[in-house]
C-alpha cells in the first residue's frame, strides 16, 4: 500500500545520502514516523484548523528560525 511505497521511497533516498558520505541520511530518519502514520505537515495544519488550533500556532511551529 501507501506505507509501503513511502517506505521504499525513504530507503532509496536514506541509501543516496549515505553513499554522499556526509552523514546526511539522519534528516529521512523523522520521515519514517509520518510515513507510518501517513502524517504530513499540511494534514496536520487543515485537521488543527477544523478543530479550532489558530494558523498563527502553525506559523510558529514550522516557521525556520
Amino acid at each position: 500500500g501507501l506505507r509501503s511505497l513511502l517506505y521504499k521511497v525513504l530507503d532509496l533516498s536514506a541509501e543516496g545520502l549515505k553513499e554522499r558520505g556526509r552523514g546526511e541520511e539522519h534528516f529521512i530518519y523523522p520521515l519514517y514516523y509520518r510515513a507510518d502514520r501517513l502524517l504530513s505537515p499540511a494534514k496536520q495544519m487543515k485537521d488543527g484548523v477544523e478543530n479550532g488550533v489558530p494558523v498563527d500556532y502553525y506559523i510558529k511551529e514550522y516557521a525556520a528560525l
